[in-house]
């Protein structure tokens, strides 16, 4: 399907997998995200199953949750890397980490589409 997967695990729940993915540049990894998205899908619904990738479908129960790790690379040095302090995180990772949480109302709304509301009712993120 034209992506690497580095290793893959079945994890707590049942049927829950990991499957992770070779880095590439971010748009690729999107790309390649959706085509197993769909993929995965399309082959559970004609096989009379249905995948999911809800991080908690079921309370109680581990879901399929997807976590995603960055880095920044410049003149193949990683970036957000800096040997000379204690956590190892550069300045640049404390500023690229500050701006995802001023923006992660924002994000959520394509991250997080649907949460449960107390009543139960679902609702949308924004």
């Amino acid at each position: 399907m034209g992506f690497e997967i580095e290793a893959f695990h079945h994890e707590v729940a049942a049927g829950q997998h990991e499957i992770d993915f070779k880095y590439t540049e971010a748009l690729k990894s999107a790309d390649n995200i959706m085509t197993f998205k769909l993929a995965v899908k399309t082959l559970a619904q004609k096989n009379g199953l249905h995948a999911t990738f809800m991080p908690k479908p079921i309370f109680g129960v581990n879901g399929s949750g997807m976590h995603t790790n960055m880095s920044l690379f410049k003149d193949g040095a990683n970036i957000f890397y800096d040997e000379k302090v204690e956590k190892g995180l550069s300045e640049i990772a404390h500023h690229s980490i500050a701006g995802l949480l001023h923006h992660v109302n924002g994000m959520s709304a394509v991250t997080n589409p649907l949460a449960k509301e107390p009543n139960g009712k679902n609702t949308t993120c924004a």
